[in-house]
């Protein structure tokens, strides 16, 4: 993928002007992080995500170019897919004011709710250790976690790698599911 506009900001208060002034206009451009003036600048990578969620904005493809990394930026495509924590992230900026109008234009339905795959639940309950451990995570935890894993269903080897790994963590000693 060709890197296309670079750009070099010292500050958050940088990032979201440059967000201010050019989301309608701009189809993508890649934020530097340069390794060697790190101290010098205050940026921090889930800040401009935060950022350019507020203007309808979502980062992607990272590249390595020496001592720097270089992080792209594109609009939201109108129905794209959401993370559980990029949802939780809107709620929270929206909470603060900070949403613009054309982030709010491209978020999901913020009210429908999450919803654990019943396979996973029966999983689960298979060791009912893992089960009380699972029950004492917070729930955006889970919400993260667990959609990451019915994320993965597009590609089933995935899914089932992502779940054992998981189940493996909380655990279980069940086998996972194939789909």
């Amino acid at each position: 993928m060709e890197i296309t506009t670079q750009l070099y900001v010292e500050h958050i208060g940088q990032w979201r002007s440059w967000l201010e002034n050019h989301h309608l206009t701009e189809t993508e451009v890649w934020l530097v992080f340069d390794k060697k003036d790190a101290e010098k600048y205050q940026l921090d990578y889930i800040e401009t995500v935060e950022e350019a969620l507020c203007f309808g904005w979502i980062d992607g493809i990272k590249k390595k170019d020496g001592d720097r990394l270089l992080q792209r930026f594109t609009p939201r495509r109108t129905n794209s897919h959401w993370t559980e924590l990029n949802k939780e992230r809107v709620r929270r900026l929206m909470a603060l004011g900070k949403m613009r109008e054309q982030g709010i234009k491209v978020t999901p339905d913020l009210t429908v709710p999450f919803e654990i795959d019943h396979i996973i639940i029966t999983e689960l309950k298979k060791d009912p250790d893992t089960y009380q451990f699972f029950r004492t995570l917070p729930e955006l935890y889970i919400r993260v976690r667990i959609s990451y894993i019915q994320d993965c269903k597009r590609d089933s080897a995935e899914y089932e790698k992502t779940s054992d790994q998981v189940f493996e963590l909380y655990g279980a000693t069940a086998t996972v599911w194939s789909l």
